[in-house]
């Protein structure tokens, strides 16, 4: 695999896991933060 589609590759696997990572702690940080989830 030429070293620029791997780069791709990997980019495009971490950004679409740390979205999900977030949406994931998303009812944490409003909890933490005192606010709903709404507005979260």
């Amino acid at each position: 695999m030429p070293l620029a589609l791997w780069a791709l590759t990997l980019s495009a696997f971490a950004i679409g896991t740390t979205e999900f990572v977030i949406v994931g702690l998303v009812p944490t940080i409003a909890n933490d933060l005192g606010v709903s989830l709404p507005s979260a």
